[in-house]
């Protein structure tokens, strides 16, 4: 998968490819029981974008992808919080919010990163997020944030990290 990508990510046995193509630049892995989901996105970043993360960019592009791919999720705008990270040297935000489904009327928590890798021109989206109706999602949110923290950008650093373990 790294090497289709053009990234790493860790990906436990539970969890399942579900959607998603190196062409379409999204990859959604998938667990049930109780519903949790992580994915990754990216487009072309070229210099004049770099470290120029806007939220209302955040909301537009995970929302258009949401539309594609969730059956019409949303972020919860009133409930968007962030702050500026960096994560394996590259700069981003991480963000917390919920995430809702007006026609389903579900919703739940969401965790996500926003990460800007000039080196290899990419602007990424990791979205970790839950629905689990009467259960405790924050053990099940930080399951996807553990993945996420799993990412690399570099295929090649990501799988020769692999052959050393």
């Amino acid at each position: 998968m790294a090497e289709e990508y053009g990234f790493g990510i860790r990906v436990p046995r539970m969890f399942e490819w579900e959607k998603g193509t190196p062409k379409e630049r999204f990859l959604w892995l998938r667990a049930l029981d109780p519903e949790r989901w992580v994915f990754v996105y990216w487009e072309p970043l070229d210099s004049t974008q770099y470290k120029k993360i806007s939220l209302s960019w955040l909301v537009r592009t995970r929302d258009s992808l949401c539309q594609i791919y969730y059956e019409g999720d949303s972020l919860m705008k009133e409930e968007l919080t962030y702050r500026r990270i960096y994560f394996r040297n590259l700069p981003g935000i991480k963000y917390r919010a919920r995430w809702k489904n007006v026609k389903k009327v579900i919703g739940g928590p969401v965790v996500g990163y926003v990460l800007d890798d000039i080196e290899h021109k990419r602007r990424y989206i990791l979205d970790g997020a839950v629905f689990a109706p009467g259960v405790r999602k924050e053990p099940y949110l930080r399951h996807c944030e553990l993945i996420m923290l799993s990412f690399n950008p570099d295929a090649r650093a990501f799988l020769d990290s692999l052959s050393t373990r």
